[in-house]
């Protein structure tokens, strides 16, 4: 009988033994659920941070595309301006050391330079404001994008602090229930 009392005894702890190490399997299994979700949602927003940063950088691209064919364009008119300007100056040089009959030319010749001139200043005063509207509206739109960034950042941890709140009040129930007689 004293046999049997051990054996039984003996079972017993085995069976407390084993019934800790299922509750510790299962709070493991539930962890690695856990911790696969949490990688999976990691994963999911790491794709959507990568497709972003392309957005901007093909936005970027972009912009600075548009950005150097105005600021070749300015040029241009600049280059233009300035030839315009000189062969002015030439035709005033002509026309002081000439001869009276073509100082009506070169009063023609003066007018539609001074049109020209004044066309060509409008242009570049026109592309210039152009060009600051594309910069305001390429801020405008990072500033945008910046903000997306941050809401979507906000709620991301939003979600992780909801989600180590129910793994908190999880692990603190599992714990009162192993500790519990």
């Amino acid at each position: 009988m004293v046999l049997d009392d051990i054996t039984k005894l003996s079972i017993a702890e085995k069976s407390c033994a084993l019934d800790k190490e299922l509750a510790h399997c299962r709070d493991t299994a539930t962890k690695l659920k856990e911790l696969e979700k949490d990688n999976r949602d990691l994963t999911k927003q790491v794709t959507m941070h990568k497709r972003t940063l392309v957005t901007l950088k093909e936005e970027m691209v972009l912009g600075k595309l548009k950005n150097q064919q105005l600021t070749s364009e300015l040029d241009k008119l600049s280059q233009e301006l300035e030839m315009v300007s000189l062969h002015k100056e030439l035709l005033l040089q002509d026309n002081s050391n000439s001869n009276p009959k073509y100082k009506i030319f070169g009063g023609r010749n003066e007018v539609t330079l001074k049109m020209t001139l004044a066309m060509k200043e409008a242009k570049i005063v026109f592309l210039e404001a152009q060009n600051q509207q594309v910069a305001k509206d390429r801020q405008h739109e990072n500033l945008q994008k910046q903000q997306k960034q941050l809401t979507a950042a906000y709620e991301a941890l939003l979600q992780d602090h909801e989600h180590l709140g129910m793994l908190h009040e999880h692990q603190s129930e599992a714990y009162g229930a192993s500790t519990a007689p």
